[in-house]
């Protein structure tokens, strides 16, 4: 396995990325990895990394990249755009079969990633989409993250005063912080309109389409029936649940073997 690390450029946006290359000369598949929003990508991070090493010891390529306002890449969060993380997203699958030789495109979309992925998917010759855990609607995230940022702001708020510490600094007005992650309203309106089972929709036929839900129970969410339905007409589409802890709620480092080792066998 080979590692090499760098920068590509989306309209003058240097985007920090990561591509893990087989020994074994050009791979039959570059895979992109598009990762979850803020606070989740940290805690996801190290079973995406064990992921891609592990992946590439079957002759898969994997690209592993920072969106605008993220991780190393350039900007900041406030400035960042769901217009440009799409554009981003496109460029990275055309860097990633370019810098492979790869034959053919795969995407993996965990959490908000997965609305990446799938806007990905309908703009490339994407052959197969893993979907882990995904978030069906990008308001749903938005009114989450407001929900949960709101809770820690009263916890915040009663620490500072028991501690005579002054209140958190305002906002500029429409603003959001979201767990040290800062979101324009500009960026706000645009996650809320994405739907992922639009997105999938409008999939080529050929795509194959793997749904992974990550929970203890037994059954998919009513609202999923859509997806698993989509997933389930794809070529050789798969569609599962998965019985560990949330990927993408861990505070130590935690790498999920029981969601790992089927996205390796969908698409190897």
């Amino acid at each position: 396995m080979q590692q090499t690390h760098g920068f590509f450029n989306v309209n003058n946006r240097q985007l920090y990325a990561t591509l893990y290359t087989p020994d074994n000369g050009a791979p039959d598949t570059a895979l992109v990895l598009c990762e979850p929003f803020a606070e989740e990508k940290r805690c996801a991070f190290r079973m995406l990394v064990r992921l891609a090493e592990a992946i590439v010891d079957k002759g898969v390529a994997v690209l592993r990249f920072d969106v605008s306002g993220t991780g190393d890449s350039c900007g900041t969060h406030a400035e960042a755009l769901w217009e440009n993380w799409q554009e981003e997203t496109v460029a990275a699958c055309d860097f990633a079969l370019k810098a492979t030789g790869a034959r053919q495109l795969a995407l993996a979309g965990f959490r908000s990633g997965a609305l990446l992925a799938a806007y990905a998917a309908t703009k490339t010759t994407c052959a197969k989409l893993c979907l882990v855990e995904p978030i069906l609607l990008g308001s749903a995230l938005i009114k989450e993250l407001t929900l949960r940022q709101g809770i820690q702001s009263m916890m915040n708020a009663k620490t500072a005063q028991a501690d005579g510490k002054p209140a958190e600094q305002a906002l500029p007005e429409g603003y959001q912080d979201f767990g040290g992650f800062v979101v324009s309203p500009a960026m706000s309106e645009a996650i809320s309109k994405a739907e992922l089972i639009a997105d999938c929709k409008a999939l080529p036929k050929e795509t194959s389409i793997q749904l992974i839900r990550v929970s203890g129970g037994k059954n998919f969410p009513p609202n999923w029936k859509p997806l698993v339905e989509l997933a389930q007409a794809s070529p050789n589409g798969q569609t599962l649940i998965v019985a560990d802890k949330p990927f993408w709620g861990q505070v130590d480092y935690f790498e999920s073997d029981a969601v790992i080792t089927p996205i390796i066998l969908f698409l190897t």
